[in-house]
This record gives C-alpha cells, structure tokens and sequence, in this order.
C-alpha cells in the first residue's frame, strides 16, 4: 500500500479502537491513553446501526481493547457487551501480553497444545529486566500463531455470512 496521508483520532490503540467504534473524540469518551477501558453498552456504535437499522449481519474476529484484560478474565465474557454494541458474532483474542493473562478461545488451544505455560514464560524472558524488544522465534507453531490462526477464523466467518443481504467482518 501507499499511503500518503493517514489520519486517527489517537496515536494510542485503545482510544483510538473506541472511536472507531463510537465516532467520538477519545476526550469525549474519557478515554485518551493507552489504559483499562470499557466502552459503555450504550455508546453509539455504527456497528449496531448497520446491524439494527440497515439489516446487516455482523461479526467480530481479533483484539478490540474495548474491555479491561485484567489478569483470570476470559474474553468470552464480554460477548454480551459486545452483542449490545451491535456484533452478532464474536471471537476475541488479546495482545501479545495480555494474552498470557486472560481466557479466549485461542489461549484454549494452546492450552489444549499444551504451550500455554510456555507461552507464558516465553514472553516473562521476552520482557525481562525492561527489555523492551526482543527478536526471536516464537515458541507457537504457525497454526496457532494469533495473526495466522486469525487469518483462518476470519475465513471461517466470511464463510458464514450470508449472501442474501450485507454483512460486516471487523478483523482486527
């Protein structure tokens, strides 16, 4: 891609994904840094106005931060939330570290795999002592690498929306 221009309401992901959601300014949702968050079942939400007033299917694959990833929760709690805001169909994951402290469908499999404890101390010895970057080869098998096994559930919901009337995929 070339892009010569590209603007964003915020250089920081977490205001910046919950004014994409919105339409509002990240000051107008409280929310202008990088921090726990939860985005209000009853903000505006272009997503539910597809779906409510335009018929739309819609589904959800990816991280969206519009929730708190404090450490034991388990995403698929917020399918409610995220129902409300106007996704029929969801299937959150977290970031690279949030990922070793709460519950998706893709922790499962690695637990299933049994990589989750290595994934977890994987990325304790990637961050230790304030490193900030470390490159090396993930403990994860390409298959249950987030970006690819999210490359295949997003294949496997396009599959499922319908062709009779329009539909939105949020892949994140």
């Amino acid at each position: 891609w070339h892009l010569q221009r590209c603007y964003t309401s915020s250089p920081q992901c977490v205001p910046a994904r919950a004014s994409w959601l919105t339409g509002l300014r990240p000051s107008a949702l409280g929310v202008t840094t990088n921090r726990a968050y939860t985005v209000p079942a009853d903000a505006p939400s272009f997503v539910r106005d597809l779906r409510d007033q335009w018929g739309y299917a819609t589904a959800l694959v990816g991280k969206t931060h519009w929730t708190p990833h404090d450490h034991g929760l388990d995403l698929r709690d917020n399918l409610p939330l995220l129902q409300q805001l106007g996704f029929d169909r969801v299937r959150e994951i977290a970031g690279p570290r949030a990922m070793a402290k709460v519950g998706c469908e893709l922790t499962d499999r690695w637990r299933d795999a049994g990589l989750l404890e290595t994934y977890r101390h994987d990325l304790k010895e990637r961050y230790r002592e304030g490193c900030v970057h470390m490159v090396r080869p993930t403990v994860l098998p390409d298959a249950l690498y987030p970006d690819l096994w999210l490359t295949g559930v997003a294949l496997e919901e396009l599959a499922q929306l319908p062709e009779d009337r329009p539909w939105l995929l949020w892949v994140n």
